[in-house]
């Protein structure tokens, strides 16, 4: 039976992808008490909408759909306030045309085969100048991210790890899977859609992992980092990676010899942490894609 999507990016580290003000600042920015019918498309178990509903209208209801119904259930039994969840997919939306103030996703069109075709499901079941909200990466430019374990590393070394993220990330694109880092394409395709007032920031959040790890999201982060560590976990385990490299234009003999640097790397990590010495300035590219259904899209 396939494991449940995500998996291992919904442990407890998942409560601090954001900071709040910065969440009030985009609430102010996109006026988004206004919004009193929103809808999480992929929710998971619910953190983005969490996260995001005491942006929303005071009588506002949040509805969150995934296809995975494990995810549902979990999301169900944390939600507090007028969050509602069902099990449903992105490809089609079980929601009448033009029903909602605010469509939104989180890290969600990275996994689908054609963002486009969701974008517009989305924009289905959106209102006329309703509120459109994408909140999707660049997850290659997160192979150049270092923590200090890696100081030491080659050019070499170093080299064979973007070069397994880049040809795993083409592979899963190529398996209809998704592309990782979808990002950077998406303002494009909105454009390419008709839609108004598109306007792309970038989230402020840093893990910023420093000994002695005196605060409570430096402290969860370093366990969770530790956990994938001690499991050999990269950005999927490898016999995940392993398929994508394959669907990439890899060949066996040569991932075996990129997966050995992710071991090595991660050994080195378990060292420096077992030491007390671990630091790591999480940063990344995450895009905060708005824009506005113009009227003549309602259907």
């Amino acid at each position: 039976m396939p494991k449940p999507h995500s998996k291992e990016y919904f442990g407890e580290w998942r409560n601090f992808w954001w900071n709040r003000d910065f969440l009030e600042l985009i609430g102010k920015r996109f006026n988004l008490k206004d919004v009193t019918l929103a809808l999480d498309i992929g929710c998971g178990i619910g953190h983005w909408g969490r996260a995001l509903y005491p942006l929303l209208s005071n009588n506002a209801t949040l509805i969150g759909i995934d296809r995975e119904e494990e995810w549902i259930k979990v999301a169900k039994d944390l939600a507090k306030g007028n969050l509602k969840y069902q099990q449903a997919s992105a490809e089609k939306i079980p929601f009448p045309d033009n029903h909602f103030d605010l469509v939104t996703c989180q890290t969600v069109l990275i996994h689908v085969k054609d963002p486009k075709h969701v974008i517009s499901e989305m924009l289905r079941v959106l209102k006329p100048e309703g509120k459109l909200l994408l909140i999707e990466p660049n997850n290659q430019a997160t192979s150049m991210v270092r923590g200090n374990h890696q100081l030491n590393q080659s050019v070499e070394d170093r080299i064979k790890i973007i070069k397994l993220q880049m040809t795993c990330e083409a592979g899963k694109e190529l398996m209809g899977l998704g592309f990782n880092s979808v990002g950077d394409q998406l303002p494009l395709i909105l454009s390419n859609l008709d839609l108004r007032n598109i306007t792309v920031y970038q989230t402020d959040k840093v893990f910023n992992v420093l000994p002695p790890y005196d605060t409570e999201d430096q402290r969860v982060m370093l366990e969770q980092t530790k956990n994938w560590a001690e499991k050999n976990f990269w950005i999927w385990d490898k016999e995940e990676t392993y398929t994508y490299f394959l669907a990439g234009g890899g060949n066996g003999e040569e991932f075996e010899n990129l997966w050995a640097e992710v071991t090595k790397t991660n050994e080195m990590l378990l060292d420096f942490i077992k030491q007390e010495k671990y630091a790591m300035v999480g940063g990344s590219i995450c895009y905060i894609i708005f824009a506005r259904k113009p009227l003549h899209l309602a259907q």
